[in-house]
């Protein structure tokens, strides 16, 4: 997973690690540690709330997470 894009393009959006957490239903300590873990600890319903959240195309998402 390419945790710096996901990160750039949430500071694009303008959208903080905290409102990103509160979108998926977890805390912001959860969404850290799965950052840390390299997005390897996301559930296969977060990765799908966080490319919503993203306006991500199917091929972005693709790429994002599965580089």
């Amino acid at each position: 997973m390419n945790i710096p894009k996901i990160k750039g393009l949430m500071a694009e959006q303008m959208m903080t690690q905290r409102a990103m957490a509160e979108m998926l239903g977890i805390s912001l300590s959860s969404f850290h540690r799965k950052l840390k873990s390299g997005g390897n600890r996301f559930t296969l319903e977060e990765l799908i709330k966080i490319k919503q959240a993203l306006g991500l195309s199917e091929k972005e998402a693709s790429e994002i997470f599965f580089d």
